[in-house]
């Protein structure tokens, strides 16, 4: 696991921004979804010691974040959703400030920034180029090649990494993400608004509401068990088929374009009746499939319970 979180909290006066948060972030690339103020930038920060927190803690790697604060932040880049570079530097520089702050000096600063550049995809002829001249994708590159400028991090996290980027730029970085992941086998920590981001590049969630984890879980599985309960199907006549259906079945169902989404509390015995109903009134079934939610549809289901 890359962070445990023990009842982390943050209140502000009588503001709970986040309540006593429980649960883990395991490796691999996972997204933190929630609505504006739900608590994901202000757990971000309390991660990194932007901000102390009000009652528990959290540990990174095994490290606790206030009894270990240093070193349980030692191998971690944070790409904050704001941005932080400085427009008058070049990139190059920019990079060298960063890879100081980080504790690399020397040649292995100069070997450290190269690698960084060319794993976010900035080639050489803009690495002296000041940073005010740089498009915003190419500015968020240059915000995650800093998360990285350390060769021993095993974690990045990243709030927002896709704002205010139109869609080549934010296609080009979640790509970056993904080959970051598997090439340096970095663990990322990501929150993003646009749901079908996370849907791409991650393979676990974690949904905060109200300050609150409320939900986590790989998506397939967690789209799977919300959904366990639906069958879309489609027949030659779907009316008669849902005349007969009611003589046997409770069910809802909903239609779109021809199809039925019909749920039950058993899909099996859905799945039996409609076999022999459609025997019985030599009827064609054209299409079955159990249904699962998209990313979206799940957020959703969950922050309006």
């Amino acid at each position: 696991m890359a962070i445990v979180f023990k009842e982390l909290t943050k209140n502000y006066g009588r503001i709970q921004a986040v309540r006593r948060l429980k649960g883990t972030v395991n490796k691999g690339i996972v997204g933190f979804l929630g609505p504006n103020g739900a608590g994901k930038t202000t757990t971000f920060k309390m991660i990194m010691g932007l901000i102390h927190p009000s009652s528990g803690s959290a540990e990174i790697f095994g490290h606790d974040i206030i009894k270990e604060s240093i070193l349980s932040r030692k191998n971690v880049g944070f790409l904050p959703e704001r941005s932080f570079l400085f427009l008058d530097k070049t990139c190059w520089d920019f990079l060298k400030y960063s890879g100081k702050l980080a504790g690399i000096a020397g040649l292995d600063l100069n070997l450290c920034i190269k690698d960084a550049l060319d794993s976010v995809g900035i080639v050489k002829k803009w690495w002296k180029k000041r940073l005010k001249v740089f498009s915003a994708g190419m500015r968020q590159r240059v915000g995650l090649a800093a998360t990285i400028i350390n060769p021993h991090n095993r974690l990045i996290i990243l709030d927002e990494p896709t704002a205010n980027l139109d869609p080549i730029g934010r296609q080009e970085v979640l790509d970056k993400i993904k080959a970051l992941n598997k090439s340096k086998d970095l663990n990322v920590f990501m929150s993003s608004h646009i749901l079908s981001e996370i849907e791409q590049v991650c393979s676990e969630i974690l949904i905060i509401h109200e300050g609150e984890i409320v939900l986590s879980g790989k998506i397939s599985e967690l789209s799977k068990y919300f959904c366990k309960d639906q069958l879309k199907i489609k027949i030659s006549n779907n009316e008669l088929f849902l005349k007969e259906l009611e003589k046997e079945l409770n069910f809802t169902v909903e239609e779109n374009d021809d199809f039925l989404l019909i749920k039950t509390e058993n899909v099996s015995l859905l799945r039996q009746i409609s076999s022999k109903i459609v025997n019985r009134c030599g009827l064609e079934i054209l299409h079955m499939e159990e249904v699962s939610l998209n990313l979206n549809e799940l957020f959703k289901k969950i922050v309006k319970k």
